[in-house]
């Protein structure tokens, strides 16, 4: 065929397999030829195994042939963040301190894959346990740049082909960050939707699995196979009316000039295509979410990792060693008070996006950052993440250097679906302007 494999999204090849039009030994080959081919620039991966991804691939052939295949995902190769347990796979969580670490059981969310006939191709970069220190992974579209953090592998990989479909965690912004700073879309649920067991946590009254590909239609398939359901979830009503909060948060003027042009041109394009867009301006209440999540973050973070730090505190990063003093200065009074006053607000903001379908803000300050030192501020994502709510990036802007720049869009608690159809819509009135229907569009590396 004409199209290169490795290039389909999950539910072209979804389609392409069902038919026997390819194979998933053929799709599988293909992902790993473009490893083999970009890895050495991009580094998106910590583990790799093609001789196990090939059998199971093999073992999905077979199936098909003898009518046993019935998976969403049936044949469809994932990257699984390394900060989630496989049973056949090295998990180390992006530390010195847990170098060979064999778990003895599957994640759920990798289990969940498996048994819906996804192919884990291998384990993506992570930062050390999904915190602030950085690990190997480029930008694909830039190497000199950042792809953002904690998923960094993950979002790298499916922005560069290597893979359709993978996993990531989002605890302040390491889903919708990465996503939007390499090009891809990156979705959050609503938290607790999507179960964290085997899971490495961070900060435990936030963190939430997440994923990330480059379609849509491959976000609510995925998200079908997470769920649990076995089956295809809420069918597709992209809305013929829609109503969008402009909301710039209290921190706006650290958005770069040219991020916050673009997202003010998006709405008023979007205004223009008869959708009714109000600014929301959030009480000031709300601001109080960066220092609150600061407390609890170290608090949180330090408790994850006690473990190693008492078995392996040498091989732990001075930002790890940072996070324990910070969390030494907050007393008990101070985190279960900061605990309440996020519940306060995770309350306080229904009634303010009662009149929406969604929020619409940016995903990121801007495009990536030069350098591999930081991934980059949760500036735009924390405050919506820490009131617990759905989120999804767009790839659908372009920064002056020609490097993506995501497009935020946040939904109402558990009510995912909603805002997965009013993505769709959205995408159907900006995306064109994208470049192409591939989110990564005529900049798409290699």
């Amino acid at each position: 065929m004409s199209t290169a494999l490795h290039t389909l999204s999950a539910t072209e090849a979804r389609t392409l397999l069902a038919k026997r039009a390819i194979s998933a030994e053929e799709l599988v080959r293909a992902c790993l030829a473009r490893i083999e081919e970009r890895e050495p620039e991009v580094a998106a991966w910590t583990y790799l195994d093609p001789e196990l991804a090939l059998a199971q691939a093999r073992a999905r052939d077979r199936a098909v042939r003898e009518g046993q295949a019935e998976g969403l995902i049936d044949g469809i190769p994932v990257g699984i963040k390394d900060i989630c347990d496989t049973e056949d796979m090295p998990t180390e969580y992006g530390s010195r301190a847990r170098l060979g670490h064999r778990p003895a059981i599957d994640a759920v969310c990798v289990a969940q894959t498996r048994a819906a006939g996804g192919i884990i191709l291998g384990k993506t970069v992570t930062t050390e346990f999904a915190a602030r220190y950085p690990g190997k992974t480029s930008n694909p579209h830039d190497g000199r740049r950042t792809p953002g953090g904690s998923s960094s592998g993950s979002a790298a990989a499916v922005a560069d082909h290597m893979v359709p479909l993978a996993i990531g965690t989002q605890t302040g912004g390491s889903v919708l960050r990465p996503a939007s700073f390499c090009g891809v879309f990156g979705y959050k649920p609503t938290f607790g939707h999507l179960s964290f067991e085997g899971v490495h946590h961070g900060a435990e009254n936030f963190d939430t699995l997440g994923c990330m590909a480059r379609t849509l239609d491959d976000i609510r398939l995925f998200r079908d196979v997470l769920m649990g359901f076995g089956q295809r979830g809420c069918a597709r009503q992209v809305p013929k009316t829609l109503r969008i909060a402009l909301c710039r948060t209290a921190k706006w003027e650290e958005a770069e000039a040219t991020t916050r042009t673009l997202v003010d041109d998006a709405a008023r394009t979007l205004g223009g295509e008869g959708v009714a867009v109000e600014e929301l301006v959030l009480p000031a209440a709300f601001s109080e979410i960066y220092t609150l999540t600061q407390k609890l973050f170290a608090v949180e973070y330090a408790r994850a990792v006690t473990p190693e730090r008492r078995r392996t505190p040498d091989a732990l990063s001075s930002a790890v060693q940072t996070m324990f003093k910070n969390a030494a200065a907050v007393t008990p009074e101070v985190y279960m008070e900061s605990l309440a006053r996020i519940d306060a607000l995770r309350v306080a903001i229904d009634p303010l996006l009662a009149p929406y379908d969604v929020v619409l803000t940016p995903s990121a300050g801007g495009e990536a950052p030069m350098g591999h030192a930081s991934t980059g501020p949760t500036t735009f994502t924390i405050v919506w993440q820490a009131l617990n709510l759905p989120s999804i990036t767009l790839p659908v802007l372009t920064g002056p250097n020609g490097l993506p720049v995501g497009l935020q869009l946040v939904g109402k608690r558990h009510r995912d679906p909603d805002l997965l159809d009013a993505a769709d819509a959205v995408w159907q009135r900006l995306g064109k302007a994208a470049g192409s229907a591939s989110p990564t569009g005529n900049r798409s590396p290699g």
